[in-house]
Formats: structure tokens, C-alpha cells, sequence
């Protein structure tokens, strides 16, 4: 009897180990040493390797490129997660690999032990996108010989490399513009409305302006972070069973006020059936936000832009299409780069710095689709078009923190009632305009507000005050917040050990939102704030803690 019992006790661990062993996933454990320790079948059929020729081996053996293998073992000895990171590997037989690696350290009383790692083929992704640049490469040689007949091929490749350079200079003076004239707006009226003596409807239209300017810079940041996100390969998906629908319409509304500004047409066309998809709700908004926001710019008023949605071979197909200013046959091939604009001069109609599109293409990837952009040329509108598996792999996934609601596009339509009454806030920032602004706002909306300059002072503040949300600034110095919420958490609960806490910080890459829920703050918000959004996430945490009185 005895014997059974152990061997029913046993047999869930054999079999999970079995489906470990031969699931189509490639897994990985490495040591503090940067040997391998252990890797299931997957990974070995991938590489071509057999156990004893792969294990116990140093990754330096089977990555190419020395400095990828420093950047990974770095990041392994520091116990620090990886997401998505680019490597290239060679197989037994010789060929190379492109691999996705993501990580996760294993630790045993606060000491580590191994790290795990989950690696995904990349290969077919990476070939598909030499050939796409290739493509490109051939397509510019072709204009250049045909503008330039005598040229040879060292002068063909001397001017692509002049153009390339060029690029980046444009981009640099474009990006340094892109800057300063939302900072120019902002600092004139702030100026301005120091001088007094001013009306209450251009004091109104100065405050909008700020806000606006405030918001257009704010975005700005946002897509450069994106793409540095990108490129590096820390940016990873929250997937999950996510609605489309309701996101289009968000992003619609979202943007409504610059559709009627234009007095721009804008119909949809939806097929229910394709409305639930496997990802990640906040980029995918992005996505959307970016196309949408793409044709607003370049439909002219009066124009129109249809947003469709259908389901096409057991795919979900999004289209944006709109009669404005279309693509220039030249042009087409890079419309997806980033950096890239039509006209990049200092003549051009059009804000922005090219990056929006760039950020689409590399978002539907991540979720396993394709994006392809259509245009008869320049005046005769663009299509842009998104396909998407209903279903993706779900190893990209990591617990998802509280989003915020999406803020209004209109400082009036924020709400300055008494949403916050009866909650006691502790509000740690050691920016003293930062920590005045917060203390105004949160006690307009009923908040009993306490505001520390230092980690110190808010740990000196929490006994007696007993706060019911933490604010923080993460980069803070001595004690930054991340310092700060782990003693917090060593608290025991009735001292404030399990209070709400939310990040608001200047650091706002996505390892920063990852490295803020990985240290117990529940949600994360870069600053510039939206105090709308502040407000309805601090409603949102509270009462998901119980916390109203």
C-alpha cells in the first residue's frame, strides 16, 4: 500500500518531465559558468547536436558573435531576465541560426542557481528580412544606375552608403525639430502667463496648447522608446484572450477631436466573427493608434478613411484605408523603415519622424502576422493591411501589471471630483514641482495627501500615517524606489508591508515597466502623468485592494 502511494505521488513528476523533454519548445538550463547544463529534445534536433556534444559545453562554442555572447552571459550572471534577445548560433551542420532567446533565473535562498532559457526559431524571420533589405538595396542601385548610367558598382555603393549617411543627418536635424517646437509652444505661453494681464479664453487656449504640445513631445519619446525596445529585444507581449473591437473604437474615439478638426468621413466595417484574437491588448491599441493616426495626417479635410475588419482563411485581416495623399512608387519599398519620410526637408507638410510605421511592422511580427502597404501613387490614397493568427505562441508572455484606463484627449473632460475621497495617499518624489503638482491634484480629488522629498522621509511618514496607495518616483537618489519598496515589503501587513504602490517614473523603456512589477509595483505609469489616467489607475488598484473606506 505504502508502495502504491509513493508511486502515485510520483507519477505527475514523471510525466511532467516527459512532456518537458519532448515538447516542441526549445528549453535550456545554464549555469553561473555559462555551460550548458541541460537541454531538452527540441533544442538539440534544432542545433543538429547530440546531448553529449552540447552539454557541458560554454555558449561561446555555439554563438557567432562574441559580444551578443558577453551581452547574454552578462545578463546570466547578473540573474537578469532576457526577452526576446537576438542571437545568432551555428548548427552542427555548419549553417547559422537565428534564434529568440528569453530568460528566467532560477534562485534557492536568494542565490542563483541556473537560468532558464526559452529559444525560438528566428531564422525563416531573419532570411525573410535580409531578402525584404536586399530587395531594397537592388531597388535604390536600379534608380541610381539608371540616373547614373556610367557609374560602376564602387560608385553605386559609395552613394548608397552617402545616402545612408545622409539619412541619418536628416533624421537628427528632424528629430532635434520634432523637439523643440512642442518645447518652443510650452515655454512661450508659460512665459506668458507669467507676465499676467491675460484674458480667461486665452489663459484657456494657452493651457490647451501646453497640454497639447505636452502630449505630442510625450509621444515622441514613447515611439524612440519603442523602437529602442525593439531593436534590442527586450520588448515582450502580454498575451492574452484580447476583443479588437472595442480597441478600434477606443483609438477612434481617442482621436476624434483631429477627424472633425479635418472634417474627415470615417466609417467602419466589421465582421464580429473576427473580433477575438490571442494578444497583447496595449500593442495592439498601438497598432492601431499608429495606422489610424498615419491616415488622419495624410487625408486632407474633407476626406475619407474606412477601417475594416474581416476574417480571411481562418485570419483576422485589419485594414485602414484612406483618400489621402498616397505613396510614391519610390517610395513604397520604404515605407516600413524607421527613420524613413516621404519628404524629409525642411519644406515638408507633414510632422512626425518616421517612426510610427516601423513600430506596426515590428508589433504585428512579434504577434506572428504580416502588414503590406498599397498605393496606385502619390494622390490617389494608401492601404494599409494587417494579418494576424488568431493564435500565438504564448511563451512571450509575462504576468500583465494594472493597465490604465486610455486618457481623454481634452484636459476638460478630466475629472475633477471627488473620486479619490476618503483615500490616504503617500506620494514620494524628489522633484519639488513634481511633488507639489500631485499634492494639488490628488487633494482636489478628495485625497488626503502626504508627500515625501526621499525614500527616507516616506519611510519615516508610513507608521504613523498609514497610507492606502503608494506614489513613487523610481529614480531618486540614495534610496531610489526600488529600494524603497522592497523594505516596504518586508513590513509586516498591519505596519503598511502590503500597500498598493504604483511607479510613476521617468524611466519608462519596457524592462523599466517589467523591472517595476517584478519589484511588487502593481502598476506603472512614465511620467509626464495624465491625472485622469492617474486617477481612474488609483481607483482601479484600490478597489481591486479593498482599500475605500
Amino acid at each position: 500500500m505504502y508502495q502504491v502511494e509513493i508511486a502515485d505521488r510520483k507519477q505527475p513528476e514523471v510525466q511532467l518531465a516527459t512532456i518537458v523533454e519532448h515538447i516542441p519548445i526549445c528549453l535550456s538550463c545554464i549555469g553561473i559558468d555559462g555551460r550548458l547544463i541541460w537541454a531538452n529534445q527540441a533544442e538539440l534536433d534544432l542545433l543538429g547536436y547530440s546531448y553529449e556534444e552540447y552539454i557541458g559545453h560554454h555558449l561561446s562554442e555555439f554563438y557567432v558573435d562574441s559580444k551578443i555572447n558577453e551581452e547574454i552571459l552578462s545578463h546570466i550572471f547578473h540573474g537578469e531576465q532576457l526577452y526576446n534577445y537576438h542571437a545568432q548560433v551555428r548548427a552542427k551542420n555548419g549553417s547559422l541560426k537565428y534564434l529568440e532567446v528569453s530568460s528566467k533565473a532560477v534562485y534557492q535562498n536568494g542565490e542563483l542557481l541556473h537560468t532558464c532559457c526559452f529559444t525560438r526559431d528566428a531564422t525563416s524571420n531573419k532570411r525573410a528580412e535580409e531578402a525584404s533589405h536586399n530587395s531594397k538595396e537592388d531597388h535604390l542601385r536600379k534608380i541610381l544606375a539608371s540616373e547614373r548610367p556610367a557609374n560602376n558598382e564602387g560608385d553605386v555603393a559609395s552613394e548608397i552608403a552617402k545616402m545612408t549617411n545622409r539619412a541619418k543627418d536628416e533624421f537628427l536635424a528632424t528629430l532635434s525639430h520634432e523637439l523643440r517646437t512642442p518645447l518652443n509652444a510650452i515655454l512661450g505661453w508659460a512665459q506668458t502667463l507669467q507676465l499676467g494681464k491675460i484674458k480667461r479664453e486665452t489663459l484657456l487656449h494657452a493651457l490647451s496648447a501646453i497640454e497639447q504640445s505636452a502630449r505630442t513631445q510625450a509621444k515622441l519619446i514613447d515611439d524612440l522608446l519603442s523602437v529602442s525596445d525593439l531593436v534590442s529585444g527586450t520588448l515582450c507581449l502580454n498575451i492574452q484572450s484580447t476583443k479588437l473591437i472595442p480597441i478600434i473604437q477606443a483609438t477612434i474615439d481617442s482621436m476624434h477631436s483631429a477627424i472633425v478638426g479635418k472634417r474627415i468621413s470615417l466609417k467602419t466595417a466589421f465582421n464580429t466573427q473576427a473580433d477575438t484574437i490571442q494578444g497583447d491588448p496595449v500593442r495592439l491599441k498601438q497598432i492601431i493608434g499608429n495606422l489610424l493616426s498615419n491616415s488622419i495626417k495624410f487625408t486632407p479635410s474633407g476626406g475619407w478613411i474606412l477601417i475594416a475588419l474581416a476574417d480571411v482563411n481562418s485570419q483576422i485581416k485589419l485594414t485602414v484605408t484612406d483618400s489621402g495623399e498616397g505613396i510614391h512608387s519610390h517610395f513604397l519599398p520604404y515605407i516600413f523603415d524607421r527613420f524613413r519620410q516621404g519628404d524629409s526637408s525642411n519644406r515638408r507638410k507633414y510632422d512626425g519622424v518616421g517612426l510610427g510605421l516601423s513600430i506596426v511592422q515590428r508589433l504585428v511580427e512579434m504577434h506572428g502576422g504580416t502588414v503590406r502597404a498599397a498605393s496606385e501613387g502619390v494622390g490617389q490614397g494608401a492601404t494599409f493591411s494587417i494579418d494576424l493568427p488568431r493564435n500565438i505562441d504564448e511563451r512571450s508572455s509575462i504576468p500583465a501589471p494594472v493597465e490604465p484606463d486610455p486618457p481623454s484627449t481634452n484636459a476638460a473632460a478630466v475629472n475633477t471630483g471627488k473620486q479619490l475621497e476618503g483615500l490616504k495617499i503617500l506620494s514620494v518624489d524628489d522633484d519639488r514641482n513634481t511633488r507639489e503638482m500631485l499634492q494639488e491634484a490628488l487633494e482636489n480629488a478628495g485625497a488626503n495627501v502626504l508627500s515625501a522629498a526621499s525614500a527616507r522621509d516616506a519611510l519615516d511618514m508610513l507608521p504613523a500615517f498609514q497610507p492606502d496607495v503608494l506614489l513613487s518616483d523610481i529614480g531618486m537618489p540614495e534610496q531610489n524606489g526600488y529600494d524603497l519598496l522592497k523594505q516596504i515589503r518586508a513590513l509586516p501587513s498591519n505596519q503598511g508591508g502590503g500597500i498598493p504602490a504604483i511607479a510613476l517614473t521617468g524611466y519608462a523603456r519596457e524592462q523599466d515597466r517589467n523591472a517595476t512589477h517584478s519589484a511588487g509595483y502593481q502598476a506603472f505609469m512614465p511620467k509626464p502623468v495624465i491625472l485622469e489616467e492617474l486617477f481612474s489607475t488609483i481607483v482601479k488598484l484600490t478597489d481591486q485592494m479593498n482599500c475605500r473606506v
